[in-house]
C-alpha cells in the first residue's frame, strides 16, 4: 500500500530522556486527539525508527531524543517538548530503571547483548534490535556518570534550538507543569480530566 508523506504537516516530538515522563506525555498527547507513539511501532512490535514520523502525529521517547536534530530538519514546522525532572530524582530513577549504577554497566550489558534487524516477536526481544544499541550509545553508555549523560542531552537540545518556539520545556516533577503550559505551547483546549500520570516501574516508583 502507498501513501503520501507530508513534511509540512505539524508534528509533534517528545525529546526528553528515559524516566522524564515520557510515558506520561504520551498518554497527554493521545487525549488531546494526536495518533502518538511512545517507543515501540504497534502492531509489528519493534522500536520506533526515524521514517514512522510520517506516519503518525507524534512520536515520544528516547527514539525521538536521540534524532531529534534530523526530526527538526524532516519536519520544519514540528514542535519539540523537552521533558525534564531534576537531577538527583532522575538520576536515582534511571539507574532503578537500568539496573545499574554507571552508564559503562550498560555499555557492557549491551557488548553481551547480541542482536539482529528483524522485528521481535516479543516485548523483551525489542532489546536485540540494533535500533536499541544505537540509541543507549548515542545517549547513555560513552558518559561516565548518569549525570554527565543528562547534561550533555540538554546542552544539545537548548544549544540546536536556542529560544526557538519550535521548542519548549515540561516539567511535572518540580514546577508542576501540566495541561495548563502543553496545551498552551500546542494551542489546543485544555481536558477536564487529570493530566496522565504514569510509571514504567513494577514497584510504580518514578
Amino acid at each position: 500500500m502507498f501513501s503520501f508523506v507530508d513534511n509540512d504537516a505539524e508534528k509533534v516530538f517528545g525529546i526528553g530522556l528515559s524516566r522524564t515522563a515520557t510515558t506520561s506525555l504520551n498518554q497527554a498527547l493521545v487525549m488531546l486527539g494526536l495518533k502518538s507513539f511512545h517507543w515501540a511501532f504497534r502492531p509489528e512490535n519493534r522500536i520506533l525508527r526515524v521514517e514512522d514520523a510520517y506516519f503518525c502525529d507524534a512520536l515520544t521517547d528516547i527514539n525521538a531524543a536521540f534524532c531529534f536534530e534530523t526530526l527538526a530538519r524532516m519536519f520544519p514546522k514540528a514542535k519539540f517538548i523537552y521533558t525534564t525532572r531534576p537531577l538527583d530524582g532522575w538520576e536515582k530513577s534511571i539507574a532503578r530503571h537500568y539496573g545499574v549504577k554507571t552508564p559503562a554497566q550498560l555499555k557492557q550489558r549491551l557488548r553481551k547483548m547480541p542482536v539482529t534487524d528483524v522485528p521481535a516477536p516479543t516485548p523483551a526481544g525489542l532489546k536485540h534490535a540494533v535500533i536499541y544499541q544505537a540509541i543507549h550509545h548515542a545517549l547513555y553508555t560513552e558518559h561516565a556518570s548518569w549525570k554527565d549523560a543528562y547534561l550533555a542531552h540538554e546542552n544539545a537540545v537548548k544549544t540546536y534550538f536556542g529560544d526557538s518556539p519550535r521548542l519548549m520545556e515540561l516539567d511535572i516533577f518540580e514546577r508542576k507543569h501540566g495541561w495548563k503550559e502543553l496545551c498552551a505551547f500546542l494551542e489546543k483546549p485544555v481536558p477536564e480530566a487529570p493530566y496522565p500520570s504514569a510509571s514504567w516501574d513494577a514497584n510504580g516508583q518514578a
